[in-house]
């Protein structure tokens, strides 16, 4: 059974409230709550501004001063970092990728809660990502090196060929973090492996979102919500800020369910969004009973334990799902065998002959020797294959 600190944060993480889950939340407000315990969580969950929204409005004299205060402070943080990610973003869009001509798309973040929340400070954000064409990646990461950016990547700091524009052949993802210390992400690929998502399509089908005093390209409602299905599914549906964003999507003016189904479908998607949309449900009926006879979604139970491991609630869940997660895929893009398609092993396994930052750094080339890497790849992926089935038999002989 969830408690009603529990229950209360799943009401609250979304935009709006029906009349059911107001009157679900009024109930609950009756309760004597352990409010440092929600709040604590709804940070942990990015859900301090939807929980300060619904609270106001409902609350009245039920919270006491200590958790408004505490509450009205935690809100005015998640709006000043808003505001300075926001400021970041314009400040890349404007002064790098528009000068440089770089087709790009910004996803979730600031775009996404411009768009969608209407107002950036309801969604929290904690850095920005940016799907940018590869042709341009090394321009754009170049340029913003020298705005004083620099690059995050772990694998940066062990990269032989200390060169960006090399750098940036061989990572999905370059992260930089700015003078200000916000994190930028520029995407070359929107999954890990680039055997998802075709770049190419989700830069040509962008969409222009024009808001109050920002122009930023995004994907297209019904393309973004099969996105984040994948993104937060990867990640487990772990935080209440993701699961808010599926509702807030749903409720949009052009949200077209059979669009979604067509698109997620040729992505071998297909599972995974109809285990999202079920989510939705379970979270709903969880927010007003605290209990299921059983989880309709398989992506519930690693939901409910995230949040009660932010609650301090892991003992008092044991026995609350009867379904156990799978084990994990194992796959670098899915966390669960049963979301993985054939084609995605397919794609998989011929990507695995694609050069990476390996084959650099265990013979670094000239840049425009790199294609000698795609000649060089197989001979280095059988030499490593074999030194792993011979490392077995080595101790074998020497146990003997």
């Amino acid at each position: 059974m969830l408690s009603a600190e529990a229950r209360l944060l799943l009401i609250c993480a979304r935009l709006e409230l029906d009349t059911e889950l107001r009157v679900a939340l009024d109930e609950l407000l009756q309760h004597e709550l352990d409010w440092s315990r929600i709040l604590d969580a709804a940070q942990d969950h990015c859900i301090i501004p939807l929980v300060a929204r619904h609270l106001s409005h409902r609350a009245g004299e039920r919270v006491p001063d200590v958790a408004r205060r505490d509450l009205e402070v935690r809100q005015r943080q998640c709006a000043m970092r808003s505001l300075l990610i926001g400021a970041v973003q314009q400040e890349v869009s404007n002064e790098i990728l528009i000068p440089l001509g770089a087709p790009h798309v910004f996803i979730k973040g600031a775009a996404l809660a411009q768009r969608y929340y209407g107002d950036p400070a309801l969604r929290q954000y904690r850095d920005i990502d940016v799907l940018v064409a590869s042709s341009h990646l090394a321009s754009t990461t170049l340029a913003m090196m020298e705005r004083g950016y620099t690059i995050t990547n772990p694998a940066w700091a062990h990269f032989k060929l200390h060169l960006p524009a090399a750098f940036c052949r061989y990572v999905s993802a370059v992260e930089l973090r700015s003078p200000r210390g916000v994190l930028v992400e520029l995407h070359r690929t929107l999954d890990s492996t680039g055997c998802i998502f075709s770049s190419t399509e989700v830069l040509r089908s962008a969409v222009l979102h024009a808001g109050p005093r920002v122009s930023w390209p995004v994907p297209p409602t019904n393309e973004l919500f099969v996105y984040l299905c994948y993104h937060h599914g990867r990640h487990c549906w772990s935080s209440l800020h993701w699961c808010a964003d599926i509702e807030v999507l749903a409720g949009y003016s052009d949200f077209k369910l059979a669009e979604i189904h067509r698109y997620a479908s040729r992505l071998a998607l297909g599972v995974t969004v109809d285990e999202t949309l079920l989510l939705a449900e379970d979270l709903r009926r969880l927010a007003f009973g605290g209990n299921l006879d059983h989880a309709r979604s398989r992506f519930l139970p690693e939901c409910i334990r995230a949040l009660g491991e932010s609650l301090g609630e892991n003992e008092a869940l044991d026995g609350f799902l009867d379904s156990k997660s799978d084990n994990p895929a194992g796959e670098p893009d899915f966390n669960f065998p049963w979301q993985i398609s054939w084609r995605y092993r397919l794609r998989l396994m011929l990507s695995r002959w694609l050069p990476d930052e390996n084959d650099v750094n265990a013979m670094p080339l000239p840049l425009p020797l790199h294609g000698l890497y795609y000649l060089s790849r197989p001979w280095r992926v059988l030499w490593i294959r074999l030194k792993t089935l011979a490392a077995p038999l080595s101790r074998t002989s020497f146990d003997l």
